[in-house]
């Protein structure tokens, strides 16, 4: 049966995604690239999210001091980035 309502362009996209397996992924997307601004000015500056697989963020630092100093922070980054994204997609974060 066919059906005469139009749908939505937007709609029609994100079916699409969410049916091709897609939905994940462009999530962890998401998580790179709002890592900036969860991260804020200071800590943006001196790193950079490079990937993410499995819900595991990478971020790159410049030196060991600035890597200990974001793993006491790990949690409050991760719950912040799952925040803005609306749902637990980041689970880890690994600094190099």
């Amino acid at each position: 049966m066919y059906n005469s309502e139009p749908k939505n362009i937007g709609a029609i996209i994100s079916d699409l995604i969410k049916n091709l397996g897609y939905e994940k992924k462009l999530s962890e997307l998401d998580a790179v690239k709002n890592w900036e601004e969860v991260a804020g000015d200071k800590i943006s500056k001196i790193s950079r999210a490079i990937k993410i697989s499995d819900g595991r963020l990478t971020v790159r630092v410049p030196d060991p001091a600035w890597k200990q100093q974001l793993i006491f922070l790990k949690k409050e980054l991760i719950a912040a980035l799952n925040a803005r994204l609306g749902k637990a997609v980041v689970n880890d974060i690994y600094f190099v």
